[in-house]
């Protein structure tokens, strides 16, 4: 839908354009002869157009870049739609393995959300709580030029929700030649991880964490052993609890997730294979970091204050805001208290003030009083 408003609205700005040009291009005939028969000699005549394509270099290059959007919207949705029935099997053999229950009501395992996205129906399994994929975005021209700066390569990507089991810390694991970009990029690993060098994890990754206890904890579960195999599939991996993107007020949506980034192998018996192992270890992890990551109580206590202090500015930005209410509160009680009390008869007025007199001097003895004792 996205694509048709957009499609159809330059479409509509371009031909706005050329209608107006083209009214500008249309000359009458010379009005400033003063003879009346040559005038009226002939009152039906019609005006000459003058069209020139030079005139309408700029609506030209709208049309052909509309015209280029459209071709890759329909390819890229088209081998997009492609890739998304060749891993569906893949991912529903190892999906039947791992959950109770697969498919929506339609009987399908994987619902495509968009040209790029698509829900995995998936449940029945303990330490998960939803499974989403994504592809490249080759029906956007943008995102398409975007990813295929960041690779060649196709990937799919999943994010998997996380139940309350798992610890509150920011991991990443990322190509080395990216780790300076994602730390820009994403809010939870540039405000909460850092660096730390992982001896078996070889030169062409970086490791991003809270604290070393956690790549302790994750090295057990052969994490970085498999990232330094030749044909590791595994091209990013993220387990966090905090957004990745600042949130701008609190209270904030937070969900506790672990997102991998897989790149698509040739989908040929080795590739179907190599796949379904790393969607497999994938879902390992989850259960690894659910039930056999300890993190010390000294440790947690340290990573509350850091969270207080990353969002510190919002939570002045909340109390600010909480006075400003409480005031404006207060000032429009006192402004209908004043228009109550002018209202009033000078009779009821002057009880009225000598009841407000009798309660601030009974203030006035009570403060007294606290201040002796």
């Amino acid at each position: 839908m996205g694509f048709k408003s957009g499609f159809f609205a330059c479409l509509l700005t371009a031909y706005s354009i050329a209608s107006e040009e083209l009214h500008g291009a249309v000359q009458h005939e010379p009005s400033g002869s003063t003879d009346p028969l040559k005038t009226s000699s002939n009152p039906a005549a019609k005006p000459s157009v003058n069209f020139s394509f030079e005139a309408y270099k700029f609506e030209a290059l709208i049309l052909c870049v509309l015209i280029v959007y459209g071709i890759f919207f329909v390819k890229g949705r088209a081998v997009n739609m492609k890739i998304f029935e060749q891993i569906e099997q893949v991912v529903t053999d190892v999906l039947r393995e791992n959950f109770t229950d697969l498919a929506q009501p339609l009987g399908k395992t994987l619902e495509r959300d968009s040209v790029s996205d698509a829900l995995f129906w998936a449940s029945g399994r303990r330490n998960c709580q939803s499974l989403n994929g994504h592809l490249k975005p080759r029906h956007d021209l943008i995102g398409l030029a975007t990813s295929i700066l960041e690779s060649s390569e196709d990937f799919m990507k999943i994010e998997i929700s996380l139940n309350d089991k798992a610890p509150d810390f920011v991991f990443a694991l990322v190509p080395k030649n990216k780790h300076r970009t994602v730390l820009k990029s994403r809010f939870d690993v540039g405000a909460f991880a850092k660096p730390i060098k992982v001896e078996d994890l070889g030169e062409k990754f970086t490791a991003m964490s809270e604290h070393s206890d956690f790549l302790q904890g994750l090295k057990n579960s052969n994490l970085f052993t498999n990232f330094s195999q030749s044909d590791c599939l595994l091209s990013e991996l993220y387990i966090t609890d905090q957004p990745q993107y600042k949130p701008t007020a609190i209270p904030f949506f937070q969900n506790k997730r672990l997102i991998a980034k897989i790149k698509i192998p040739q989908l040929d018996s080795n590739g179907v294979d190599l796949l379904k192992n790393t969607i497999e270890y994938i879902l390992y992890l989850v259960d690894y970091t659910c039930n056999d990551m300890n993190i010390r109580p000294e440790l947690v206590n340290k990573q509350k204050k850091v969270r207080q202090e990353a969002y510190k500015d919002l939570h002045q930005q909340a109390e600010k805001q909480k006075k400003d209410e409480q005031t404006k509160i207060a000032l429009e009680k006192k402004k209908i208290k004043l228009e109550s009390f002018e209202r009033l008869s000078p009779e009821q007025r002057r009880k009225a003030e000598e009841k407000l007199r009798t309660k601030e001097e009974k203030k006035r003895i009570k403060k007294r009083s606290t201040i002796r004792a």
